[in-house]
C-alpha cells in the first residue's frame, strides 16, 4: 500500500469482517494508532446491509491517497471485499503515480470455480485504460473437498497461475457434470411423462388401487435418482402393466443425481440387477408465517390476533392429520 491502493476479494462476507478486524489490528501494531480504521476500510455485505452510506465513503475513499503526503510519500488504504465486491464495482484509479508502479493490485483470497466470475474479478483492476496487477493468495483447505473429487493436489507455494487454473479446470468439469445431469433429468422425464399418459390416458383401471397410486407418486418424488431402465422397472410393478411395450423417445444416459445418504439402496425382486431407491432419515417441514404488522389485527372475532389464528389452524392440522 506505500505504492498503489489495494483491494483484498475474501471469500464471503464473514472472511472479509475477520481480514478487516485483522489487518487493523496489524495496523495498531505498527503505529498507525486510529489512523488504521481509515487505512483499512471494508466493502463487504454486511456493512452495506448495515450502513450503506458508510459503505459508499469507502468506496469513494478505496483509491484515494492516504493523509495528505504527496509524490512518493504517498501512501494508499487496504480495501476489503467479498465475493459480491468483486463482480460490477468499480473501482476508479486516476493517479499517475499509481499507473506508474502497475496499477490497482488486486489479491483475490478465493478463485471462483466460474471463470465467468474470474473474468469479473479480475476485471476491478486496470480500468478506463490504467495498468493493474492481481496476486492471489488461496487457502488449499478452502478446495479440499474438489482437491479430492477429483484426485489433484493444490499446488503449493510460488506457482505462478498454476493454483488459479486448476481451481477453473474443477469448475469447468462441474459445470460438465450438470450439463450431464440435466440431460439425463430431461430424458427421465420424458420417459415418466410417456407411461403416465399410458396409464392415464388408456389404463385408468390401475388407478383404483392404492397401492398403485403410492407407486406412481413414489417414482415422482425420487425421478432425479433414477436411470430410465430403473424407471421402467419401477412401473413394471403396477398391476399388469408393461412399459416395455410403451414406445420411446428417451434415453438412458444413467442418473442424473447421486441418491442422498439419507437414502438406500434396496435389491428388488425385479430384473436381475435391479435397485430401488428407499428415501430415508428424518424429514423437515418449515411453516413460514407472516409476522407483518396486519397480522397483529384483532378482527377475527376471537381473543386471538390473525397471527395467533394461524398457529392454532397449523396445529389443529398436525394434531388432526
Amino acid at each position: 500500500r506505500e505504492r498503489v491502493p489495494v483491494l483484498i476479494i475474501a471469500r464471503d462476507r464473514v472472511h472479509a469482517d475477520h481480514l478487516v478486524e485483522s489487518l487493523q489490528a496489524a495496523a495498531r501494531s505498527r503505529g498507525l494508532g486510529s489512523t488504521c480504521e481509515d487505512a483499512v476500510r471494508s466493502l463487504s455485505r454486511t456493512l452495506y446491509e448495515a450502513e450503506p452510506e458508510q459503505w459508499k465513503e469507502n468506496l469513494n475513499r478505496a483509491t484515494m491517497p492516504l493523509g495528505q503526503a504527496e509524490g512518493r510519500n504517498k501512501s494508499w488504504r487496504i480495501t476489503v471485499t467479498d465475493r459480491r465486491g468483486g463482480r460490477g464495482t468499480d473501482y476508479r484509479v486516476d493517479d499517475s503515480d499509481v499507473d506508474g508502479a502497475g496499477g490497482l493490485l488486486l489479491i483475490p483470497a478465493v478463485v471462483p470455480t466460474s471463470q465467468r466470475e474470474w473474468t469479473q474479478f479480475l476485471g476491478r483492476t486496470a480500468r478506463q485504460d490504467r495498468r493493474g496487477q492481481f496476486c492471489a493468495v488461496l487457502c488449499a483447505k478452502d478446495y479440499a473437498s474438489l482437491s479430492s473429487k477429483y484426485k489433484e493436489q493444490m499446488p503449493q507455494g510460488g506457482c505462478a497461475l498454476e493454483p488459479v487454473k486448476m481451481v477453473l479446470n474443477w469448475g469447468d468439469l462441474e459445470t460438465a457434470e450438470r450439463i450431464k445431469g440435466s440431460a439425463a433429468l430431461y430424458n427421465c422425464g420424458v420417459r415418466v411423462n410417456e407411461l403416465c399418459e399410458e396409464v392415464f390416458g388408456k389404463r385408468p383401471e390401475i388407478l383404483r388401487d392404492p397401492s398403485a397410486r403410492e407407486r406412481l407418486v413414489d417414482v415422482c418424488q425420487r425421478l432425479r435418482w433414477m436411470s430410465v431402465q430403473e424407471i421402467d422397472e419401477a412401473f413394471a410393478r403396477l398391476p399388469e402393466f408393461e412399459p416395455r411395450k410403451v414406445p420411446s423417445e428417451a434415453k438412458d444416459l444413467g442418473r442424473p443425481e447421486v441418491p442422498p445418504a439419507s437414502s438406500v439402496m434396496r435389491q428388488t425382486s425385479g430384473p436381475p440387477g435391479a435397485t430401488q431407491v428407499i428415501s430415508g432419515g428424518a424429514k423437515v417441514v418449515i411453516f413460514c408465517l407472516d409476522w407483518s404488522a396486519s397480522m397483529k389485527s384483532n378482527d377475527t372475532r376471537t381473543a386471538l390476533n390473525r397471527f395467533q389464528t394461524c398457529v392454532q389452524c397449523i396445529l389443529r392440522i398436525l394434531q388432526d392429520q
